[in-house]
């Protein structure tokens, strides 16, 4: 279960697709900043790098073995194999994210941002598809069932994450996050529903079947994964549940618990790398 150069790849690429996604949330929840630059040009950014440092992380291997320089035998992978160019299609959806902020940078009227923002979320799950489609998932028995299921929890997964984020500039402006809150609450439940049926779905192809086996670094990261999940879990339903329907809604609670909702979602992301990129049983 080491941390190694393939995990810091695909967390790295997963992240970029994280912030181009909260961009969508920010627009989506409140119009989002007039210029949306700021979220989508790191975020393709990010993408584009842990596209490469994949690239790279999965010959790293062969050419210490072969004695290779890694980039030279990266490149010829590029060159000769259908996987190669399958890592860096990521990227192609991401160049297009950019000409949709710029749209969004141009746009006034409210009806037509917000269809921007939409086909920018279509865009942040078109490379969801294409991440899902160069890994575990596409060689095992059921693989277009499989497929399907990772792509949908995989958008779940990044959405839940997301909403928590765009909701981070209200915590440290002072702005309330109650009533927001519960505006999305049932989009945010019926997202981890999606979540955890997809997940065990998706564990079972991988044959991870209950209980877990934890001999294997696989079962054990994801019990981690599933852990760090059911604890977001348990915050955001303890603000949907008992903070907001309360009479007098406690501002402070219900944004210490959404704080910590984003810490653990964002160990969560790690640990989802980290499976990614650990071979199943």
């Amino acid at each position: 279960m080491t941390f190694g150069l393939d995990v810091l790849a695909e967390l790295t690429r997963l992240s970029g697709v994280v912030v181009l996604a909260t961009a969508v949330a920010r627009g989506l929840l409140d119009g989002g900043p007039r210029n949306p630059f700021a979220f989508i040009l790191p975020g393709t950014a990010l993408l584009a790098v842990g596209c490469v440092l994949v690239l790279v992380a999965t010959i790293a291997p062969i050419a210490s073995r072969l004695e290779e320089p890694v980039l030279a035998l990266a490149l010829e992978y590029f060159q000769t194999t259908s996987h190669g160019p399958q890592l860096l299609t990521p990227i192609l959806p991401a160049i297009y994210a950019l000409l949709l902020a710029e749209g969004l940078r141009i746009a006034d009227a409210p009806g037509f941002r917000r269809g921007l923002y939409w086909m920018l979320a279509a865009t942040v799950v078109a490379m969801l598809a294409l991440m899902a489609a160069s890994g575990h998932v596409a060689v095992t028995e059921w693989d277009h069932i499989g497929m399907f299921l990772q792509i949908v929890h995989m958008a779940a997964a990044v959405a839940w994450v997301a909403i928590v984020l765009a909701l981070l500039p209200r915590l440290w402006s002072g702005q309330p996050v109650a009533g927001e809150l519960t505006r999305i609450g049932n989009v945010a439940l019926a997202l981890v529903i999606i979540l955890i049926v997809t997940g065990i779905a998706s564990a079972w192809l991988h044959g991870a079947t209950l209980p877990w086996p934890l001999a294997e670094d696989y079962g054990r990261l994801l019990l981690l994964k599933t852990a760090a999940l059911l604890l977001a879990l348990a915050a955001a339903g303890w603000n949907r549940f008992i903070e907001l329907p309360a009479a007098g809604v406690h501002e402070t609670r219900v944004r210490s618990v959404l704080g910590f909702e984003a810490v653990v979602l964002l160990l969560a992301l790690l640990l989802a790398a980290w499976l990614t990129r650990t071979p199943p049983p």
